[in-house]
């Protein structure tokens, strides 16, 4: 994701929107560490996971949107 981003002049820090798909809730937790690591203590808002979904590759357990705004900071809301 990221170097899909950087080819367009985008950064993670621009992400200001993430919907996860899953096809097994029991992957939420890898998800979760993987998110963590890539946006640490200020992720973008995230819309409700959905777990259980058939995605195009069976090889695949997650997917997920994400939109970017150039320009954008994400704030933390407390």
């Amino acid at each position: 994701m990221q170097a899909h981003l950087e080819r367009e002049g985008f950064s993670l820090d621009e992400i200001v929107w993430f919907h996860p798909y899953t096809t097994d809730i029991s992957y939420a937790f890898e998800m979760d560490e993987a998110l963590r690591e890539a946006f640490g203590d200020n992720p973008p808002a995230c819309g409700s996971m959905l777990a259980g979904v058939q995605l195009a590759d069976p090889r695949m357990k997650i997917e997920f949107e994400a939109v970017a705004v150039k320009g954008a900071t994400r704030v933390r809301v407390k």
